[in-house]
């Protein structure tokens, strides 16, 4: 059921992603969402195994060590434009946040849940996590800055 809701979700913004954006319509990105929530329903059912022979940090080094090289060709130019010497403190412990603990951790906590839980009730979690999210972001952020949205 928390499969279906997730595809669902993606598919309700895929329909109707024009009417209620505040930007242009992308189909290129509206593709890419449908075919992330796929994906990610795809692995909470395939890891279902692997977390009974293997530990999750094992199975998250993998994930990682595998989206790392998929992704390397698309993002390499970008990331070497980055200007690395031109970080501050502030600018190192953002991207550590957002690498270690919104990333990794969430992730490894996810994971964590599929010994405990079964694929649908996790898939639910995460998705409806995501719309607590941008409520949170509609009730604090509006009020401080238009950008919340993007």
């Amino acid at each position: 059921m928390g499969i279906a809701c997730g595809i669902s979700g993606a598919t309700l913004l895929i329909i109707f992603g024009g009417n209620i954006s505040s930007g242009i319509s992308n189909p290129i990105g509206d593709l890419c969402i449908l075919i992330n929530s796929l994906s990610y329903a795809l692995y909470l059912v395939m890891v279902l195994p692997l977390m009974k022979k293997y530990h999750p940090v094992t199975i998250m080094q993998a994930v990682f060590l595998m989206g790392s090289v998929m992704v390397l060709p698309f993002g390499w130019g970008e990331f070497t434009e980055i200007q690395w010497h031109t970080f501050q403190t502030g600018d190192w412990m953002a991207t550590v946040f957002v690498v270690v603990g919104t990333t990794f951790l969430a992730y490894l906590f996810n994971t964590l849940a599929l010994r405990e839980l079964s694929a649908g009730v996790v898939s639910v979690y995460i998705y409806f996590a995501t719309l607590a999210r941008c409520r949170i972001c509609y009730t604090i952020e509006a009020r401080i800055s238009p950008m919340c949205y993007i």
